[in-house]
């Protein structure tokens, strides 16, 4: 249905922008779980946000079960990392220079 299609959308329309700007709120960077944590955080206060009030308690329960996955986001990451983006220490995914940073900063 056209939910089902927001929510496609929501996923996939700036996931790179909403890659970089959680891991600029982070001070040291965030393991990959720990990024898909907040990032579907943020999904389901959007998705809440564009609910119909008119729709039962059961209709919201079964359509709050689209997820960003760790297939979502590999390739990004794999992308950000192989142009020295990011970097992946110790479990971390950081930025790999503070212009970095400070580029999103400014950008974002």
């Amino acid at each position: 249905g056209s939910y089902q299609s927001e929510c496609l959308y929501l996923i996939s329309i700036g996931v790179v922008s909403r890659i970089l700007r959680v891991l600029w709120a982070s001070r040291e960077g965030l393991t990959t779980k720990e990024l898909l944590a907040v990032l579907n955080m943020q999904l389901q206060m959007e998705k809440l946000s564009l609910q119909d009030n008119r729709m039962t308690d059961g209709e919201i329960g079964q359509k709050q079960n689209t997820a960003i996955n760790q297939e979502d986001i590999s390739p990004v990451l794999s992308s950000m990392k192989s142009v020295r983006l990011l970097v992946q220490n110790e479990g971390l995914i950081s930025f790999s220079h503070h212009f970095v940073r400070k580029t999103i900063e400014s950008r974002y």
